[in-house]
């Protein structure tokens, strides 16, 4: 039963096989005679048996098998598309005859179950020119809709430094064989702004008609509008250029330059503030601190692990963890000790565990490392600098106003903010200013 069932499928098989030879056959039979006396007309001259002009011998391309068919295809389709070949002092196919070797070429294509490399080319920034200037303005094809889609116009970083150098006004010169010229495409301004389609540097303005706009160009997009908004219609700006709309605002300026500088003090100073107020109490009111159950793999001696230099965090962070670490590297008992205290002082601060968690992880396998970089730099005596009296006295008013039980660092902070901002924005309400 299965010897039968197993010659049954063998025979359809062959008939299936038979049917696509013959079709593919067919079809190779009309184009490829078309295609074969094109080249006899036009190109025999210098690619036939004898002569093979650039290794291209065209007169046996009807006895070509499909693979060697395939290349040949595409590169007639390119140095005739192109107007490389026939070269211009040998006799030229009519546009007629051209545009039937494209269909025969295309048909070929089919047979072979392949498709035009050439074409897929033509979609690069490279190919951008080749297409039929003459055609493309004659108004012969005026009544037919557009058949490319929208295409993304990149430029070169240094254009894109210079389109906005010039909408902040920033025009920076550089002293050049004595004399003061002025730099193109300068990156040092003030705001940093990101280009979201990057080019080489030695590139222009291209255009990419077969890759796509995505969610990353959109965010960059977002981001530097944000950006450049924001310093646009800045204090400095404004004060620089547009003094009547400054005047409207001042008072809004001001009171964002109050709330600023008391906000990076207390980001900074907070612990010392809180425990001049509270005293022995503030412990009190701090959150019950509980060490996070992190699951890791945690290196041993011999294993192979990312030299500290390339590993962790940024560079910011890591200074901030060393700093933090140089607190206690003398009173702790252990290792262990150290990451349970910076931890502490993290929780405290109201780091989020999504940031904590990955930041102690690099603790448990590099404190060794960490440790070192510590001992490498020269300690320095942190010195508390309170703001004036009448600001402190602000600001320990709203602290005691606003602070709750378990409240970590940052909710308090964004308690005396609000608290800060919220009689200014009234009076910007009743009085019309933008709030």
């Amino acid at each position: 039963m299965i010897n039968k069932i197993f010659i049954y499928t063998l025979f359809l098989l062959s008939i299936s096989s038979f049917g696509l030879d013959t079709a593919t056959s067919n079809t190779q039979h009309q184009s490829t005679p078309k295609i074969q006396s094109f080249l006899n007309k036009f190109c025999i001259d210098c690619h036939d048996g004898d002569l093979q002009k650039g290794n291209v011998r065209l007169d046996d391309f009807s006895g070509l098998n499909n693979l060697a068919k395939d290349v040949m295809l595409n590169k007639i389709e390119e140095q005739v598309y192109l107007g490389l070949m026939p070269p211009k002092k040998k006799k030229q196919p009519g546009e007629g005859e051209r545009a039937r070797l494209f269909e025969n070429i295309n048909v070929g294509f089919e047979a072979i179950g392949l498709s035009s490399k050439f074409k897929e080319k033509l979609k690069l920034p490279a190919y951008g020119n080749y297409i039929d200037h003459d055609k493309l303005f004659s108004g012969e094809f005026k009544n037919l809709k557009g058949f490319t889609y929208d295409r993304n116009w990149l430029i070169s970083e240094y254009i894109f430094n210079e389109k906005i150098n010039r909408i902040i006004g920033y025009f920076p010169s550089e002293k050049i064989d004595g004399k003061h010229r002025n730099i193109k495409g300068d990156s040092n301004r003030p705001i940093a702004l990101t280009n979201p389609f990057l080019l080489p540097k030695v590139s222009g303005v291209r255009y990419y008609a077969n890759e796509s706009f995505n969610g990353g160009h959109l965010l960059t997009m977002l981001s530097n509008a944000r950006i450049l908004g924001e310093y646009l219609t800045g204090e400095e700006m404004l004060k620089a250029h547009l003094q009547p709309v400054y005047k409207i605002l001042e008072k809004e300026f001001i009171h964002k330059n109050i709330v600023k500088k008391r906000k990076e003090f207390l980001t900074n100073e907070i612990g010392t503030v809180l425990k001049n107020i509270y005293k022995d109490k503030n412990q009190l009111y701090l959150p019950q601190f509980k060490p996070l159950k992190l699951k890791f793999k945690k290196y041993g001696p011999k294993d192979k692990k990312t030299p500290y230099h390339w590993a962790g965090p940024d560079r910011n962070t890591k200074n901030m963890i060393q700093e933090k670490v140089s607190l206690y590297m003398k009173t702790a008992k252990n290792d262990e000790d150290i990451i349970v205290m910076c931890e502490k002082d993290w929780f405290e601060e109201g780091v989020p565990e999504v940031i904590l968690a990955p930041r102690l992880i690099f603790m448990h396998n590099y404190i060794d490392d960490i440790k070192k970089a510590v001992s490498r730099i020269k300690p320095g005596k942190k010195t508390y600098r309170p703001l004036s009296s009448d600001e402190m006295s602000v600001i320990e008013k709203s602290i005691i106003k606003n602070r709750m039980r378990v409240d970590n660092y940052r909710q308090i902070i964004i308690k005396c903010v609000d608290d800060w901002n919220h009689p200014f924005k009234i009076i910007s309400e009743r009085s019309g200013l933008p709030a």
